[in-house]
């Protein structure tokens, strides 16, 4: 399936450690990824935003 972004369109993501489903058949989010790959997420979300966009982003990502 194919997906338009048009002019002024956002992406944006969300539990990106995904790791199964749990015994609700809920999907579960482990962050435990170590700090490199945090960091890493981190300046990503800097680099297609800015400093504090990007910020705000990954806290956001890393609360829910």
């Amino acid at each position: 399936m194919n997906r338009i972004i048009e002019d002024e369109g956002v992406i944006l993501f969300y539990a990106p450690y995904y790791r199964g489903q749990n015994e609700f058949a809920s999907a579960r989010v482990d962050c435990d990824v170590g700090d490199l790959a945090l960091n890493e997420l981190l300046d990503y979300y800097q680099t297609i935003t800015d400093e504090e966009t990007g910020s705000c982003l990954y806290d956001r990502t890393m609360t829910y």
